[in-house]
């Protein structure tokens, strides 16, 4: 069997009692068109249900580790055409009231094993074991159409600095 209908395989077994048969079928030539190294405008995307983001970045881990294709900002981009909900959790703590601090906000992160740490001129955001260590590739938060409230750009942290000053 080949890496590509390896591949194929592995995505049908587990995402076969999480989306309709249809999206399988969808799923499954994203799969083939991310191996063939095909534009992202190819890809369609797909509903699934019961799993989380932390389980669609599991699997995006392991396909990008099976064909080690491009790097692994490139698989959060195709995680994100094919997933759209994937990228929601920042979007719904950024909703609950109760969060009002960054101390909370990151605790509340940790709860889904998730991290967010400055790199370069700005943050990246990082899936972690319970110790706190990456177990999967980081993302960028310009990737995320919706980002995480108390984390600003660097041109946005300078603004404020600015302010402050004057």
């Amino acid at each position: 069997m080949n890496k590509k209908a390896i591949a194929v395989q592995y995505t049908q077994t587990v995402f076969t009692a999480y989306t309709s048969d249809n999206d399988l079928v969808l799923l499954s030539l994203n799969i083939e068109s991310y191996a063939e190294k095909k534009a992202t405008s190819e890809i369609q995307s797909v509903e699934v249900k019961k799993l989380n983001s932390i389980d669609l970045y599991h699997f995006g881990w392991n396909i990008w580790n099976h064909f080690r294709i491009g790097n692994q900002l490139q698989m959060a981009a195709f995680l994100k055409k094919v997933f759209p909900s994937i990228l929601g959790l920042f979007y719904q703590l950024n909703q609950i009231e109760s969060i009002s601090t960054k101390q909370f906000y990151d605790k509340s992160l940790e709860l889904f094993n998730v991290e967010v740490r400055r790199s370069g001129g700005g943050h990246v955001v990082f899936i972690t074991d319970e110790k706190g260590n990456p177990t999967r590739y980081p993302i960028r938060i310009s990737e995320f159409q919706a980002r995480p409230k108390f984390y600003l750009s660097a041109r946005g942290e300078q603004k404020v600095q600015i302010q402050t000053l004057v």
